[in-house]
């Protein structure tokens, strides 16, 4: 429950939607203005929409991780570093999609490299 008149005041003339997932009132207008967002070119964007500060967080760690690998590449440090690096940031992005990355995808992923052998 949100205090409407409060939202609105603090939106400052930003259109605010009443909508209700539990019985669907607002719904349909909601499509309908996304899809005039999307057919009027409103909603692409530069910038990356992120759903929580947790995602942001990871998204970080994700690149740092690319970046340590790219490093580690370009200074010649062995396979292992830059695989190493490189599961961090794939798992980093399963965690924010949700998805669990399983070991054969990492063996295929990774089975040019020598790792632990």
């Amino acid at each position: 429950q949100l205090d409407i008149p409060e939202l609105k005041r603090l939106l400052a003339g930003e259109p605010v939607l009443e909508i209700s997932a539990k019985t669907g009132q607002g719904l349909p207008e909601l499509r309908e203005r996304i899809l005039e967002q999307i057919r009027q070119g409103r909603a692409a964007s530069e910038d990356p929409l992120v759903a929580s500060q947790r995602q942001l967080e990871l998204l970080g760690q994700c690149r740092d991780s690319i970046e340590k690998a790219v490093s580690a590449a370009k200074d010649g440090l062995g396979e292992e570093l830059v695989a190493a690096d490189l599961r961090k940031a794939v798992d980093r992005l399963g965690q924010i999609s949700g998805e669990a990355v399983s070991g054969q995808i990492l063996e295929l992923i990774f089975s040019r490299f020598c790792i632990g052998k």
